[in-house]
């Protein structure tokens, strides 16, 4: 009886957790994140075609080359993921993300020539992977981080998340990628892509900071470093 009186009240922690403000936010972040990839798919080879005569396959080994950065960037974001709170990596690495969407175009305001902007957008595209990475790759450790002390439901709570922003960033980055190209074109649609990416980035940081969570998460290395 004394077990079933506990119960409830452990489901309602879960449930509090699962719903809290830094939980939703951090799936949300890291959906964005997955999105500032994916609206390219269907968007950076025809303007490619279209604006530097690239052929498709040109297209696909530099996307390819930006996936290879992301993944060699990838253990180094996960080992200083361990160092330090997760949060001091994913907003300035979101930052950087946005900061070069904005060159990935690039915008009308770059002066040069067309090749002068052809190559801009290529160093863009292979340097994405490195700040992606940082913005990133702490995300799904981070949701576990939030839920830990639910035990094995939290743990399936963090994963829901985690694969709720992935499966969410797959979907709406191709989707609204594809409206904005039509209707903008694509160094402007990269120009929005990347302003949100930042103003999240500042909005994300300071909900972490003002919640607390932050704190937690600095308290929480400082325990392990003890142990």
């Amino acid at each position: 009886a004394h077990h079933r009186q506990r119960e409830p009240c452990a489901k309602g922690v879960i449930l509090r957790t699962g719903l809290s403000l830094p939980m939703v936010g951090s799936s949300l972040v890291f959906s964005l994140s997955i999105a500032c990839f994916a609206f390219m798919e269907p968007t950076l080879s025809k303007f490619y075609d279209d604006e530097y005569d690239l052929s498709v396959n040109s297209t696909g080994l530099l996307m390819g080359g930006m996936a290879l950065v992301y993944a060699l960037s990838c253990p180094g974001a996960g080992y200083l993921a361990d160092r330090f709170p997760k949060v001091l990596l994913m907003v300035p690495g979101m930052l950087l993300s946005g900061l070069v969407l904005l060159f990935l175009g690039p915008p009308s305001f770059v002066g040069g020539s067309s090749n002068t902007h052809m190559y801009i957008s290529f160093v863009c595209l292979m340097v994405l992977g490195i700040p992606s990475a940082f913005g990133g790759a702490p995300a799904q450790p981070l949701l576990l981080e939030l839920m830990s002390g639910n035990g094995t439901v939290g743990v399936m709570v963090a994963t829901v998340w985690g694969s709720v922003a992935i499966a969410g960033g797959s979907m709406l980055g191709p989707m609204l990628g594809s409206s904005l190209t039509a209707s903008y074109g694509f160094p402007q649609a990269c120009t929005y892509f990347g302003a949100i990416q930042m103003v999240a980035a500042v909005l994300y940081g300071g909900m972490m900071v003002v919640t607390g969570s932050l704190r937690k998460q600095q308290e929480h290395l400082a325990e392990d470093r003890i142990q």
